[in-house]
């Protein structure tokens, strides 16, 4: 039987945002009901009650398996770092689709050529769609990541113009 604190250990991030998720009571739904969510984009789990023993190990399997298996951290951190541009950033879907020429696409290019070997994060790349001060490259990890979220957005973008997908 696991208790609260291992099942907690065993929880996997957020599979929409990447965020951390948590076990809490749900008490509006009577004692001894839990639930799995992330406080980062609300997601959260179907209530489990317990009526004899604990439900930990069940909730911690559903909430798990809404990953998709071998989901790696680098396509987590992904998923994180564009839900990072859309909430804190407020770069959208009604933001991006600004952008009738290519821009995500330039940028997701620019930080996978160059970010790493190009001589002043102050000076970008000739192909950088927007401002220098835009420009902002930090480590290679960091940037192929950013390269990948920007990647995403304008894929986003190409399929609601076509009305073939891309979530709002």
């Amino acid at each position: 039987m696991t208790t609260l604190e291992e099942a907690k250990a065993k929880l996997w991030p957020c599979p929409f945002c990447g965020g951390e998720a948590r076990i809490a009571a749900a008490e509006e739904c009577g004692p001894n009901a839990y639930v799995v969510s992330c406080d980062s984009c609300m997601a959260s789990s179907a209530v489990r009650t317990a009526i004899k023993e604990p439900v930990f190990d069940q909730l911690v399997e559903q909430w798990n398996q809404r990953s998709a298996p071998g989901t790696t951290c680098g396509t987590l951190d992904v998923l994180v770092e564009r839900h990072g541009q859309k909430a804190r950033k407020g770069f959208d879907a009604e933001h991006d689709s600004q952008y009738r020429n290519s821009e995500l696409a330039k940028a997701a290019g620019c930080y996978l050529l160059y970010a790493d070997a190009y001589p002043n994060a102050g000076q970008p790349p000739p192909l950088w769609p927007w401002e220098p001060e835009f420009w902002k490259p930090k480590d290679w990890r960091r940037d192929l990541v950013r390269a990948a979220a920007l990647t995403i957005a304008e894929i986003d973008c190409l399929d609601r113009r076509h009305g073939t997908g891309g979530a709002p």
